[in-house]
């Protein structure tokens, strides 16, 4: 675990070193990286440039989201911005790779600002390359329990806040990959019989914490049973106390009625870094969920 610099005495970095003189809205992401990593401060009118651009990218963007692979999916990062460095490293560059990010940037880790206006700068720089989209750690509620609305009053003040807040209003909740596999952070849902359903959402808001198919896609869990049995397709969520939990017939049913193969989500971290479950014993799993934070929050030991 790195510990984050509480700013007694703020270092800024020139803007010159975060925008590219010839592109215009164009962020240097890697010297962004380094000015980050050295606990350097980017100057509050470039946060907030970048966030407003990048809310323009993502507002303009369908709440489920068509990709084709070569692709990189990750789960939560949970503002581990050490471990951004090897994750490009292993996924390959953001300028050359595509990626989809599927939620839970920010809370919990110590460089939780940081994280989210790195990933925003990738989106600015890289529209095409760069996906994100909604976890449950994206809204207001969440964000003043768990860390990040502390770190960015620190770090900054309540405008950079709201304006992060705005952005993340704005990221998409949903991606099908080669018509083929379902990303979401959380799960599915009984509200949702096809994915279609998913663009009825108003999503550009503070998603309610209540039984709606937003919330389930947020916040559903995949059973942990090697069957994937359980007394009926969906249950509440206990653990979550919101959202359901799904089992095999629930899974099978989705995935049917859809024409795909299998749903890729993150929201719960293993200590291997994924866990997949292949309840219908076919070549290729039904479900397999990602997280992306390695040794998270330092008590876990988990790999990534």
């Amino acid at each position: 675990m790195h510990t984050s610099l509480i700013p007694a005495g703020k270092s800024f970095v020139s803007s010159d070193v975060i925008w590219d003189q010839f592109r215009p809205n164009f962020p240097l992401w890697k010297n962004l990286y380094v000015t980050l990593r050295n606990s350097t401060f980017v100057q509050k009118q470039s946060v907030l440039k970048i966030l407003q651009v990048a809310s323009q990218i993502l507002v303009n963007e369908p709440n489920l989201i068509y990709l084709e692979s070569p692709i990189t999916i990750c789960g939560d990062v949970h503002g581990q911005l050490y471990d951004l460095a090897p994750l490009f490293a292993r996924g390959g560059q953001p300028d050359e790779r595509k990626y989809l990010f599927l939620g839970d940037y920010v809370d919990r880790g110590a460089w939780s600002t940081e994280v989210a206006l790195m990933l925003m700068a990738l989106k600015v720089a890289y529209p095409q390359q760069i996906n994100l989209l909604r976890g449950n750690h994206e809204a207001r509620e969440i964000t003043a329990r768990y860390g990040f609305r502390e770190d960015c009053l620190r770090k900054y003040d309540v405008e950079v806040y709201d304006m992060f807040m705005r952005a993340f209003d704005c990221l998409p909740l949903a991606a099908v990959v080669d018509q083929t596999f379902f990303c979401v952070h959380g799960g599915i849902s009984p509200k949702m019989t096809n994915v279609g359903d998913i663009n009825r959402i108003q999503r550009v808001q503070e998603l309610p914490l209540e039984d709606c198919l937003a919330n389930d896609l947020l916040w559903s869990d995949p059973i942990d049973s090697a069957s994937g049995a359980q007394e009926s397709p969906y249950v509440f969520n206990d653990e979550r106390g919101c959202a359901t939990r799904f089992g095999k017939e629930a899974l099978s049913r989705f995935l049917a009625a859809n024409s795909l193969t299998a749903v890729i989500r993150a929201h719960q971290v293993f200590s291997e870094g994924y866990c997949a479950h292949n309840w219908e014993n076919k070549p290729l799993w039904q479900i397999c969920t990602v997280f992306s934070a390695p040794n998270y929050t330092g008590y876990y030991q988990n790999i990534a």
